[in-house]
């Protein structure tokens, strides 16, 4: 490409090609020089005490990623259980509402004789009042019974038998 003069007014005149080489060169620069920065990596990396976190897996002998991973592992458990219980803390609002609807309809009377006759059951062939009758009608006869047996006159004593017997003469 030939050169047109002053370097100010060279990519310009020249076109965007030598703006565009002239951007990725300098694009590249930074990145070359962003790689060997340690504040680049400092900003990448998900650990933000470095050096308490190699103080901890010095003391307890484990590898600092280890303790780095379970560290990032705990955060997002309690991340999770924290949402878990605002879901919960929605349904129990929901569900409060629900109720207090219900109870503010029985408060007004609503549906109260349709669900007594609903309800209704027939209590003729109830176990249980079943059993009870058939209990008492076992009670009046023991009584009925206790009490002839003591109104009847006693039977009056057979005679007993008695063998006659005979003197015997002595021999």
């Amino acid at each position: 490409m030939p050169y047109h003069g002053s370097s100010r007014t060279c990519c310009l005149a020249c076109g965007p090609t030598h703006a565009l080489a002239l951007s990725l060169c300098l694009a590249l620069c930074l990145a070359l020089w962003a790689w060997r920065s340690q504040a680049f990596w400092d900003a990448l990396s998900p650990v933000t005490q470095k050096q308490l976190l190699y103080e901890l897996a010095g003391t307890e002998k484990v590898d600092p990623l280890l303790l780095a991973a379970i560290i990032k592992s705990e955060a997002a458990t309690v991340k999770q259980i924290d949402g878990l219980q605002a879901l919960m803390k929605g349904s129990n609002d929901a569900t409060n509402d629900k109720i207090g609807s219900l109870m503010s309809r029985l408060d007004r009377g609503e549906g109260v004789w349709r669900g007594s006759s609903d309800t209704r059951t027939e209590r003729r062939l109830d176990l249980g009042s079943t059993l009870g009758i058939a209990g008492l009608a076992v009670s009046i006869i023991a009584v009925v019974m206790v009490v002839i047996s003591h109104l009847a006159p006693a039977p009056a004593p057979s005679p007993a038998i008695v063998t006659p017997t005979v003197p015997t003469q002595p021999r």
